[in-house]
């Protein structure tokens, strides 16, 4: 299972986010700040970031890992309870996917984890290569003709329904 690295800014949610990554399985490091988050990503890059923090820092977050070599290719999850940051902000800052809360822990991990798996793609100017678990990476060209995923791939469930449309792990043009 995937490595996840965690920023959330309030010890009591990241503690039981932390834990319910760690029920599926997961190796969880978590950070309390963006600083913290790039800190630790840039030490030991993770499988996954999963970011829940305040207002701008979320997308600031995604644009500082994308800009960094070593974190530019990890997938990033970007969760919010508020209007802002929205979906198009979270996602031309950076984030792979985008899940407003409230939400169900199920969709959370299966999210998450599609995050990691095969079916996602590699950001723009990428080389196709392999995923951390030495399977294929899909290509844009892979995604299902109606829309919900890569041929073969699980559907989509809950998040942002405009993106998910694109497939899992899928970018826009920006």
């Amino acid at each position: 299972m995937p490595t996840v690295l965690l920023g959330e800014s309030v010890p009591e949610l990241r503690a039981l986010f932390a834990k319910l990554f760690e029920r599926a399985g997961d190796t969880v490091h978590t950070a309390g700040d963006s600083a913290e988050v790039i800190r630790l990503a840039t030490d030991m890059p993770p499988d996954l970031v999963v970011l829940n923090l305040p207002e701008d820092d979320g997308p600031a977050t995604c644009r500082a890992l994308r800009a960094d070599p070593r974190t530019a290719d990890t997938p990033i999850l970007l969760l919010s309870a508020a209007l802002y940051p929205d979906a198009a902000t979270a996602l031309q800052a950076g984030a792979d996917d985008y899940m407003t809360k409230p939400l169900q822990n199920a969709d959370l991990i299966q999210h998450a984890h599609s995050l990691t798996t095969a079916e996602s793609c590699p950001h723009p100017g990428a080389e196709p290569s392999h995923t951390r678990s030495g399977k294929d990476v899909a290509t844009p060209g892979s995604v299902a003709p109606d829309g919900n995923g890569f041929a073969g791939g699980p559907p989509r469930l809950g998040g942002y329904a405009g993106f998910n449309l694109m497939g899992p792990g899928m970018r826009g043009p920006w």
